[in-house]
């Protein structure tokens, strides 16, 4: 193993060999000859990696049959990936009082991916007193913070087309719909008037004509905009054109002064749409930029950490400029990259050796010593990373002896990381299809480490991978074998259930419906096509009288070039 993944450090170590000598001094103790309890599966492969064994042994060593250092977990998901570890690490801190969150670290080659079901599955346990203080580490400022990616989102959408649905997306954050007076519970109104004026991309005509395409004002903002604002003004009753402008008419009473809001938000927008177009200098940017975040985020005290840091990262704009003495204009895409590079600068370490159990990205300087290191994602193709230089690449035509590779760099990694475990050594991957129950492959890292224990030890190898079930509720999860236990009372109820025998349910109706009303005897062309599209649906809406809250449609960016059959029905009929 360490042949096959010391690569990167022998390099390193030869290369500081040929400078200017030192003096050597051997201080190191190896942990298995401190571990008063005699040497455990994981102390004798660091001890093996340390004296340089190599080769089959004359005869293979026992292993402890409650010996647990070494762990290879293999699910059917990311979520089961979380769930079992969670349940393993409450079986650590009841197995050793003395072991701390702290003493934990929980690594993975990309954390963007598990960071979402990591929060779902420890930020919120079933039980509270099974909560583990966690901080997770290495994610992207706009994955983390959902101002900043709502701010980035702004700058993004003042070069682009203006969609319905980017227009949304903005104003969906707290933080703005605050700024704006605008509630939450306003915002499917917004959305209905949005969707009823036909609104779906483009300022309006000159908007378009600047993004090289056809002048048209129709389904842009503006005039959608005109159209709410005219059928304020004008009486309900008028339904006559005004200037060539339609008058929409649905928007009365309490609801103006919340069209008012939404209008102010959006003609923010349209006016650094126009400005914001034109390149500057670094110190008119820094001044932009700023009135731009004091002009749409108004962040609960919690949050203004967030706008603290995006302040910090404008203000650095000033400080380039002052050092680089650039007074030339630049263009808003290099800001942006510029405020996004100096956004991971600040965030680089962060939430990392926090005093809380870690998650982390698999990356260098991660491996310092831990009682229990655990590494998650473990598959295929996923780790180690394969190294795909490009055609100019001339150092990868001409490789020297230290040149960064990404797979070797992240072998050196989990070489370190075994090296690093002082109890616990934990591998997890997703090696159980979910929709079949297949085995997958794991890493070519984990068959190593699986093929030097089969070849060292004397152990079952088949058994030394625990296979988890693909539901948490699993009666498997809950037999006293050792293997597989869980803390989830709610799941050993369920599982408990799953084990019982099933039965059929009972009919939906068990009578015949009376006979319906007159009303029912005369039935319009528009209720004949609803019927006949969803039956089943029709029958529970109308007849039933049962109305079930609908998902939330997604707003409609492309304009109509065609007219939906009941549509044009309804349009022929308001003409008749």
């Amino acid at each position: 193993m360490l042949s096959a993944n010391g690569k990167v450090g022998r390099d390193f170590l030869n290369l500081m060999a040929e400078l200017t000598p030192v003096a050597e001094d051997e201080d190191f103790v190896s942990p298995a000859e401190k571990e008063p309890r005699g040497a455990t599966l994981l102390l004798e492969i660091q001890r093996d990696i340390f004296e340089l064994k190599s080769g089959p042994p004359k005869v293979k060593r026992s292993i402890a049959p409650t010996d647990r250092s070494l762990q290879i977990h293999s699910c059917h998901s990311v979520v089961r990936e979380l769930e079992v570890l969670h349940d393993y690490l409450l079986d650590l801190f009841q197995r050793d009082p003395a072991l701390k969150p702290k003493d934990i670290i929980v690594m993975m080659p990309d954390v963007s991916i598990y960071a979402p079901f990591i929060d779902a599955v420890f930020g919120v346990p079933e039980n509270p007193k099974h909560k583990i203080p966690y901080s997770i580490a290495d994610r992207e400022p706009r994955a983390s913070s959902g101002i900043i990616d709502t701010y980035f989102r702004v700058l993004e959408i003042l070069s682009g087309r203006f969609t319905a649905g980017e227009v949304f997306a903005i104003l969906e954050a707290p933080a703005v719909q605050r700024c704006f007076q605008i509630a939450a519970t306003e915002m499917e109104t917004i959305r209905r008037w949005v969707n009823d004026c036909a609104i779906r991309w483009g300022i309006d005509a000159q908007h378009r004509a600047r993004l090289g395409l056809p002048a048209f004002a129709e389904n842009s903002w503006r005039q959608g905009l005109d159209r709410m604002l005219l059928g304020c003004a004008l009486r309900p009753q008028n339904r006559e054109l005004f200037d060539g402008i339609s008058p929409f008419d649905e928007i009365e009473g309490s609801d103006t002064e919340v069209l008012g809001n939404f209008v102010e938000f959006v003609e923010r927008l349209f006016l650094r749409a126009g400005g914001f177009s034109k390149p500057r200098s670094l110190f008119e940017w820094q001044r932009d930029l700023r009135e731009t975040l004091d002009a749409f985020f108004e962040a609960e005290e919690a949050a203004q950490r967030e706008l603290n840091r995006l302040r910090a990262a404008i203000a650095a704009l000033g400080e380039i400029g002052v050092a680089s003495q650039n007074k030339s204009a630049v263009p808003l895409d290099v800001v942006t990259a510029q405020l996004e590079h100096s956004l991971d600068e600040s965030s680089s370490g962060a939430g990392f050796l926090s005093g809380q159990l870690t998650f982390c990205a698999l990356k260098p300087m991660r491996s310092v010593p831990f009682k229990v290191i655990c590494l998650l994602g473990l598959n295929d193709t996923a780790y180690p990373r394969h190294n795909r230089a490009p055609g100019f690449d001339l150092v990868a035509q001409d490789p020297k002896r230290g040149d960064r590779n990404i797979r070797d760099v992240d072998r050196e990694l989990f070489l370190e990381a075994l090296l690093s475990a002082r109890e616990v050594f934990y591998l997890s991957y997703v090696g159980q299809s979910l929709r079949d129950n297949k085995p997958l492959p794991p890493s070519v890292l984990v068959s190593e480490v699986l093929g030097y224990v089969a070849e060292n030890f004397e152990t079952p190898i088949a058994e030394f991978v625990i296979q988890h079930p693909l539901q948490a509720f699993s009666p498997r999860n809950f037999q006293d074998n050792g293997r597989l236990f869980s803390y989830s009372a709610d799941n050993c109820a369920a599982g408990i259930i799953s084990e019982k025998d099933r039965f059929e349910a009972p009919p939906f109706f068990d009578q015949p419906l009376r006979e319906p009303e007159q009303k029912w005897r005369d039935v319009e062309i528009a209720r004949l096509v609803e019927f006949f599209s969803h039956s089943a649906k029709f029958f529970v809406r109308h007849r039933l009288g049962i109305d079930l809250p609908r998902e939330r449609e997604e707003v409609e960016d492309r304009e109509a070039f065609t007219l939906h059959s009941l549509d044009r029905y309804s349009i022929e009929q308001q003409l008749l």
